[in-house]
């Protein structure tokens, strides 16, 4: 039983300390790769990936140090909007010519 609820208690520090570092994270405007995996919800290799081929826009003030700006990241995360069937129902078809 003592096991038991000292897991259940760890388990919750645990979730406790993430939801505290998600919100650090939040109020951050420049991000490291780890911060960005968490605000972006993508793995830390995935944001390498999209360094290398230069997708994503990053700082690079010191040798291996990569920092990322929120709006930024914002800006690129929103990128490629693909509209809803309902905004594309409402688009008027172009008229043909004859």
């Amino acid at each position: 039983m003592h096991l038991i609820m000292s897991h259940i208690l760890e388990t919750q520090i645990a979730e406790i300390k993430e939801f505290i570092l998600q919100q650090t994270v939040l109020k951050k405007e420049m991000l490291n790769v780890k911060e960005l995996a968490i605000y972006a919800g993508i793995s830390t290799s995935y944001i390498y990936k999209l360094t290398c081929s230069r997708s994503i826009p990053y700082h690079k003030p010191a040798t291996k140090l990569l920092y990322f700006k929120k709006s930024e990241v914002d800006e690129w995360l929103l990128q490629n909007r693909h509209p809803s069937k309902s905004e594309l129902s409402n688009v008027p078809l172009p008229k043909r010519s004859k």
